[in-house]
């Protein structure tokens, strides 16, 4: 055996700690000795490492010291074991390459190799795939090992003399299934000899869904584990089980459970950790408690506990957590502060009167940390009670072979563990070694360029010293400290941002939501009246509601008004409408700030309402009343900066019936009647027989706010009565309504086409493809299918993969896994996710829900509920077909119809076979597919690698086209909405302008050439050049939000097909303007016109050859729209009657609003809102968008 080398600096380094032991000095000195000792260890380990060893770190930190070189290891890393299909992986590698380049810093066999796999691969496709995929795991298997029997126990036998830490990287816990398995996996490594010590993540044990189960599953599934554990100290194998909480959500709730737990009287003699970390300012508090848990413990003869502390591992995914919910960051905002936090963590746990009873494991590669802590250590003389654990790595060995001199036993490694069937589940943990690795902000980073006297050195240094300044100064309470038991106000920030949810994470605001609950269950109704003309009106005629989660029996009344009442109602709004109109803006927003306000402060009563009313869970319900609050404080900051249009004139329409959607009748009331009202409008308010609770209980807070009752009637009427009385009545200006599609052409027939604005639901779809993360893709699959029971418009109701996802057995058993997951009951049930639905289902739904098409299967049958006919289990279709009863039929109940697709260009043409085009998702990390499905899917809201029901106020502005919607497209919670309320006309001349296009050009010499006015031929230039102007602007993506890890992209896309119809009644310079504004903004403009005396003076197609044109008569015309082939009529004068009726049975759109010549509001007519979300961060990486700046949380 080769005789080590004497080491000077190993003798300094036992020297200077053995003259600190039990040296009890102040801190300054501590710090000096530490600095000391710093230097001495990186001297040491400096000298350990091998020539071998430095070469290949330096190599690997080359390629990742760049942005390039981070982004290509992490795509390869993420997307090349996702596909099973040899071409789509290979593919998918030499795309990264293309769309990256090779970095300089890659080494020149690594670039050979690279530049033969372009060149070869399609000739060698098997082992050109091979080739990157085996360099990949080879360069994984540095900071990880397999877990398979054989690959774990050489792993352990070639590391004998250092203990190793092993964490098992597994499936996402889905449901019971995957639970169970990650049990077992957990329970056969612990029975194995050679593994010595575990750390669990809390993951693994727990329901994705409620928290409420959760923890009870942990709980159960703690006490199995630790059985045992206990089994092998008796068979005299002492394991080491630790605790490790990945989310800060769960930290507060397990900490309580493993107490609980270890309270057992079995568990005495038992030893266990759990881990803290150090970035959560609370991680203090929580290790005194745990601390004063362990002493009693251990007074009582009981084991010790270990409290295993780290800095943290998972910042960003907080980050976004809180960017996301707009809730204030669970971390420490500074790195220094998390240095500062940990060092206090260390100087109390390793007190002796600490230490005994709960023993530390401090884990950083932080050489000043370890030099403090072995300092501390020393002089303490704790060395029985702690451990140094430092991440298996290539950067860390030569302080792993340091510390081996110094420490020996006291020295762990941590190595996480996967399957290798399985190695595609290691991504997670890999982007996010590679994210720690690379920060400039983390130690790891510099751990090969660290020497002292460097500049890297002397950063540190002072980062160190910083930190220690710190200790006395950082707070230890929790920054998430939301309560809603305490009243909140809204925020004085001019600047809209989205109200937070609730955290539930928070045991009090868990305590507040069942108090709720115990309230619902009790909560008996007044009897709700209609409110015409100031007065509160109890009529004899009455309608009962049922509450759905406790069905067959009465719960309230609601009256109803009849036809002498509705008139009332109609008239007394007209004579209001002027009074309206004289209230000055400033005034009526104040008025509604205060609405928004008491929506706050009656948080617990609406969201009782919503429970009791329509059926929906406690966490549904929560969400609405954010969304309420926001719909009011978004349109209200938003209609200054429609009104500063100082060129055209807004006057409110008059009267407006508003009709809220069913699925979200608070928070469409809230933005419909908040709408309204800060235009000038007054509104007569008809909620559905399924909401007339919870939108009444709305409308009192708008009274109660000073809005007077005359601006806003409430009524409730027959069905016969609305269709006859209300819908039908031309004093109406506009109505309002979110229904069915099927159910629109009745109401344009009623209204003759005059000013409906209906926003519908859709048939949405998400497709998975072979390059998704499928983990990921069933767990948004889940959630966009059954939250709420699936009755929200956005819900999906067809999943579409592609066939190597289809034939997947594992996707399937874990989708039928998530899906039986969740739990179905009451809404009065704090647990139910799937309650019952918010009306008794019909013929349709009960056909979706019972029955299946000769192609179908069920991977899971829906249950009725016995004892309540509106409640069902949710189910999965499989073989659905483009045929199929659910692939054609508007449905809101709880099942998921499933497709298969050959590949992408199929998947999309599937999707696009619908009158609809809502909401749709893509699951794939093929940025080549994301734009291909983009370009092509027909969509008003777009979702890649998220849920799609996750519409929020102007994040992610909601609304579709085709049947999807009826009106100008305006989208909720989007910038135009507030347009819906106004009449817009031309005041003066816009002066902004900008170059247009050499088609308008050529429109302009021929205007110029025709005898029209001076005045015109003005008008005419500077229409044109708003128009562009608006256009350069409107063409521009916008991100208004900048969420951190997620894009919220606002855009403007042409619409396709616009029909310009000119008569002999027709201005020639307005359906000039028409053609320029779409030729501006390239929208797909066909041109309708009947042969005249006053058009005979050109040609249209000579004019525009462009364009597609069509002479027709009148009567020609009229025919064609009424056969459904116009969908979109822009005409420059009135819309005849004759027409207007027509439209109505075809569902054509009008415009007939003047043309305007300021282009941010004509370009609308002929252009289509669409809002993209796509998850870019993938487990916190941001990959090349990581130097993108986002907006700051606090």
């Amino acid at each position: 055996m080769q005789e080590e080398k004497y080491s000077h600096y190993l003798d300094q380094i036992n020297e200077l700690l053995t003259s600190s032991r039990s040296d009890s000095i102040d801190l300054d000195d501590k710090a000096q000795k530490s600095i000391r000792l710093a230097e001495l260890l990186t001297l040491l380990a400096n000298e350990k490492q091998t020539p071998t060893e430095k070469k290949s770190l330096n190599s690997l930190s080359k390629i990742l010291s760049t942005l390039q070189g981070r982004a290509i290891v992490s795509n390869l890393i993420d997307q090349s074991f996702r596909s099973k299909s040899l071409s789509k992986t290979l593919g998918q590698i030499l795309h990264i390459f293309t769309l990256y380049g090779l970095p300089e810093a890659f080494p020149k066999s690594l670039k050979f190799r690279l530049l033969a796999l372009k060149s070869l691969g399609s000739m060698f496709p098997k082992f050109s795939k091979n080739l990157i995929q085996k360099f990949l795991i080879k360069e994984s298997l540095n900071i990880l090992s397999f877990a398979d029997s054989y690959e774990l126990k050489k792993y352990l036998n070639e590391n004998k003399k250092i203990d190793s830490i092993i964490s098992l990287i597994q499936n996402p816990s889905f449901g019971t299934n995957a639970i169970n398995n990650n049990l077992k996996n957990i329970l056969r490594l612990i029975e194995k000899p050679y593994v010595k010590s575990i750390c669990i993540n809390v993951s693994d044990l727990i329901s994705k869904n409620c928290l409420c189960i959760a923890y009870s599953q942990l709980e159960e599934n703690l006490i199995k584990l630790y059985k045992k554990a206990l089994d092998k100290i008796f068979a005299k194998q002492e394991k080491l089980i630790i605790l490790n909480v990945e989310n800060h959500k769960d930290l507060e709730s397990a900490v309580a459970i493993f107490e609980k737990v270890l309270s057992r009287e079995e568990f005495s003699k038992l030893k266990v950790g759990f881990t803290l970390d150090a970035y959560f300012p609370e991680s203090f508090e929580m290790q005194k408690r745990l601390t004063v848990f362990a002493k009693k413990r251990y007074e009582k003869n009981g084991s010790s506990i270990l409290i295993r502390i780290i800095k943290g591992f998972s910042l960003n995914a907080e980050h976004i957590t809180s960017s996301k919910n707009n809730w204030p960051s669970a971390t420490f905002s500074s790195k220094i502060e998390t240095n500062a936090n940990f060092k206090k963590m260390i100087l109390f746990g390793s007190k002796l009167e600490n230490i005994k009873a709960a023993n530390l494991g401090i884990v950083t590669s932080n050489i000043f940390d370890i030099a403090f802590s072995l300092i501390l250590t020393k002089e303490n003389s704790s060395e029985p009670f702690i451990y140094f654990e430092i991440a298996r790595s290539r950067s860390t060995v030569a302080i792993q072979k340091a510390l081996d001199k110094i420490i020996g036993k006291n020295l762990k490694l941590f190595c996480p563990i996967v399957f290798k069937k399985d190695f595609h589940l290691a991504s997670n943990f890999l982007l996010g070694k590679i994210y720690d690795t690379t920060n400039s902000d983390n130690f790891s980073s510099k751990l090969d360029i660290l020497f002292p006297g460097s500049k890297n050195w002397e950063e540190e240094l002072d980062h160190f010293i910083q930190s220690l300044k710190f200790i006395d100064q950082i707070s230890t309470l929790k920054k998430q400290n939301q309560d809603r038991n305490i009243l909140s106000n809204r925020s004085k920030d001019l600047i809209f941002e989205n109200e937070p949810i609730t955290d539930f994470s928070i045991k009090s605001n868990v305590n507040w939501a069942k108090k709720i609950l115990e309230k619902a269950k009790n909560y008996i109704p007044e009897d709700l009246p209609i409110v015409i003309n100031k007065n509160k009106i109890y009529t004899k005629l009455f309608e009962i509601r049922e509450n759905p989660s406790n069905p067959n029996r009465a719960y309230y009344k609601y009256s109803l008004a009849d036809a002498n009442q509705i008139d009332i109602a109609i008239r007394a709004a007209k004579m209001t409408e002027k009074k309206s109109q004289t209230i000055k803006i400033e005034k009526k927003c104040e008025i509604l700030k205060n609405v928004s306000q008491k929506i706050r402060e009656n948080r617990a009563f609406l969201i009782q309402n919503l429970i009791v009313d329509i059926g929906k869970n406690f966490f549904e319900a929560d969400l609405e009343i954010s969304d309420a609050i926001d719909a009011i404080e978004y349109h209200i900051n938003h209609i200054y900066k429609i009104l500063s249009k100082k060129d055209v004139l807004f006057s409110p329409k008059g009267t407006i019936l508003i009709i809220p959607a069913n699925c979200f009748p608070l928070s469409t009331m809230a933005e419909a009647v908040a709408s309204a009202l800060v235009t000038g409008n007054v509104v007569l308010l008809k909620p559905r027989e399924e909401n007339a609770l919870i939108c009444y209980q709305l409308a009192n807070l708008f009274w109660e706010a000073n809005i007077p009752m005359e601006f806003l009637q409430f009524l409730n009427c027959s069905n016969d009565l609305f269709a006859k009385k209300l819908i039908a009545d031309k004093r109406i200006n506009s109505v309002m309504i979110s229904t069915s599609a099927k159910n629109v052409q009745k109401l344009l027939k009623l209204r003759e086409n005059k000013d409906l604005i209906a926003g519908t639901g859709g048939i949405n779809t998400i497709i998975v493809t072979a390059t998704a993360d499928r983990e990921q893709a069933i767990l948004s699959i889940i959630d966009s299918a059954f939250s709420f029971s699936s009755q929200k418009f956005s819900s999906a109701s067809i999943l579409i993969l592609e066939k190597e996802i289809y034939d997947d057995i594992e996707f399937k058993n874990n989708l039928k896994d998530a899906c039986l997951n969740l739990k179905v009951g009451s809404a009065l049930d704090l647990t139910s996710t799937v309650t019952p639905l918010n009306k008794k289902p019909d013929k349709e739904l009960l056909k979706a829900l019972n029955e299946l098409d000769s192609s179908e299967t069920w991977l899971i049958k829906p249950k009725q509920d016995p004892n309540n006919p509106s409640l069902f289990s949710p189910g999965i279709k499989y073989g659905t077909t483009k045929d199929s009863f659910t692939k054609n039929h508007e449905l809101y109940a709880p099942v998921l119809s499933v497709m298969r697709a050959n590949n992408l260009d199929h998947a999309i043409e599937i999707a696009n076979d619908s009158k609809y085009a809502l909401g749709a998702g893509l699951h794939s990390l093929d940025p080549r597919e994301h734009q291909k499905w983009l370009s092509n899917i027909e969509a008003g809201n777009f979702y890649i690698n998220s849920k799609i029901t996750d519409a929020k106020i102007k994040r992610q502005p909601f609304g579709g086209y085709k049947k999807s919607c009826f009106g100008p497209g305006y989208k909720s919670g989007g910038e135009n909405f507030l347009l819906n309320f106004f009449n817009i006309s031309q005041k003066s001349l816009p002066l902004e302008k900008l170059p247009t296009c050499d088609w308008i050009n050529s429109l302009s010499e021929f205007l110029e050439k025709m005898k029209i006015s001076e005045k015109e031929l003005k008008l005419w230039y500077a229409s044109i050049g708003n128009y562009a102007y608006a256009w350069q602007r409107l063409s521009h993506d916008t991100d208004y939000n900048k969420i951190i890890g997620q894009d919220n992209i606002h855009r403007y896309v042409p619409r396709k097909n616009i029909t310009l119809r000119v008569t002999h009644k027709s201005s020639f310079l307005d359906a000039i303007r028409v053609v320029a504004a779409a030729i501006t903004c390239r929208a797909g403009l066909e041109i309708s016109y009947e042969n005249s005396n006053k058009l005979e003076e050109f040609n249209w197609i000579d004019l525009l050859p462009i364009l597609p044109n069509i002479e027709e008569s009148e009567k020609d015309f009229i025919k064609r729209v009424k056969e459904g082939n116009i969908a979109r009529l822009r005409l420059v004068e009135k819309a005849s009657k004759e027409l207007q009726k027509a439209a109505a049975l075809s569902e054509t759109y009008i415009i007939d609003a003047p043309v305007l010549a300021n282009g941010k509001f004509e370009l609308l007519h002929y252009i289509k809102e669409i809002s993209i979300t796509y998850e870019y961060h993938r487990y916190g990486n941001f990959g090349i968008k990581e130097s993108e700046m986002r907006r700051p949380i606090t």
